[in-house]
Parts: structure tokens; sequence; C-alpha cells
């Protein structure tokens, strides 16, 4: 069952087909690969990857009906580091 890669998301695709959040496979050419990789922040991914449209800003996404991504579209929301970034700014 596929589910949201994104630490602390746990988004899957069973049960939610109704949601307007999509599922989105990590790119295969490598480059990009790892611009994901290193937004999401995780050590280790599952097989084959993927990460929820709430990672992606709106302007990340094609104007069609369903939700695709732009070829150049970088995950860049993710609450754990918001948090993490607040917790070293006190320190």
């Amino acid at each position: 069952m596929p589910h949201c890669a994104a630490f602390g998301c746990n988004f899957q695709s069973k049960g939610n087909k109704s949601s307007d959040v999509s599922l989105h496979s990590f790119p295969s050419d490598k480059k990009r690969r790892k611009e994901w990789e290193d937004a999401c922040g995780r050590i280790q991914l599952p097989k084959d990857p993927r990460l929820c449209s709430r990672h992606f800003s709106p302007d990340a996404f094609e104007a069609f009906s369903r939700p695709q991504l732009k070829p150049n579209a970088v995950p860049s929301i993710f609450p754990h580091k918001e948090y993490r970034d607040k917790c070293s700014f006190l320190a």
C-alpha cells in the first residue's frame, strides 16, 4: 500500500481515494532524486518512495484536472523541519 515517505507524515492511499491529496513517486533522474531526498530529510527510504502533495507548494503543480507536478518541482513543506529549525534558534 503506497504511503508518504516524509518523516512524521501518515498519509497513505488506502482509504483516501476521495481525498484531494495525491502521491508522487521520486524522480528517476539522479540529480532531481537527490534534491527530493535532501528535502525529505530521511536517511533510509522505502524501495519505491513517494511523497504526498502536502509537501509541495501550490505553484509546484500544473493546472490540470488531476494534480500533476511540474518537471522541476522539489518538495519544500515539512513540518518536522520547521520545528527543528525553531528549536535550534532557541538554543
